[in-house]
């Protein structure tokens, strides 16, 4: 059995860090780290990976809230509207998010002439190992509960019961694929 592991906050010093967020922003951090030392190799400019992965972030700050909020548009009625934009009181979609990073590539690659095929072999490659440190922040809040379970993949929750954690599920599978792409990367075309 994976063992329980709930962290929300760590304190450093008068500072109170949500875990959560520190894993997502390190994620997108390693794979922005990583993919700019490959950029050069492939024959794309650095600094247009360090510019897309800045509007990158925006856009999927943006989609992973506002499709949150279509997912929970009941508990947002009777609530005021500025509520929608109230990110620190979490909330957000890890797929939005994705579909917002797409939104802005598109857009990114046209306003740059970029080929879009060259890119997006050039950023999928780090991008399950960011996806992958993103979940185990959901992991160690334990944001998405699956089922009950009895077995190896079982973490044992806050309100005692034993269930799977899709947020680790999905970050393993991630995780899995990361391997993948490094060897596809590495193969001559």
């Amino acid at each position: 059995m994976i063992p329980n592991w709930y962290l929300d906050r760590v304190w450093l010093g008068p500072i109170s860090v949500n875990v959560w967020g520190a894993f997502v922003a390190l994620g997108f951090v390693v794979a922005i780290w990583l993919t700019v030392r490959r950029a050069s190799r492939v024959g794309i400019d650095p600094k247009h990976v360090i510019d897309f992965g800045t509007w990158a972030i925006l856009a999927s700050i943006i989609g992973a809230r506002l499709l949150f909020v279509l997912e929970h548009v009941s508990e947002f009625a009777g609530r005021p509207w500025w509520t929608v934009f109230a990110i620190w009181e979490g909330g957000s979609s890890s797929y939005g998010g994705f579909f917002g990073a797409i939104i802005v590539a598109v857009w990114f690659l046209r306003k740059r002439r970029l080929a879009f095929r060259a890119f997006a072999d050039l950023v999928a490659v780090h991008l399950p190992l960011g996806w992958f440190i993103g979940r185990l922040g959901c992991y160690s809040i334990h944001d998405h509960a699956g089922i009950p379970c009895i077995g190896a993949l079982c973490v044992p929750f806050p309100d005692g019961t034993r269930r799977l954690d899709m947020g680790l599920l999905d970050g393993l599978g991630t995780l899995a694929v990361y391997p993948v792409l490094l060897w596809l990367a590495r193969k001559p075309r």
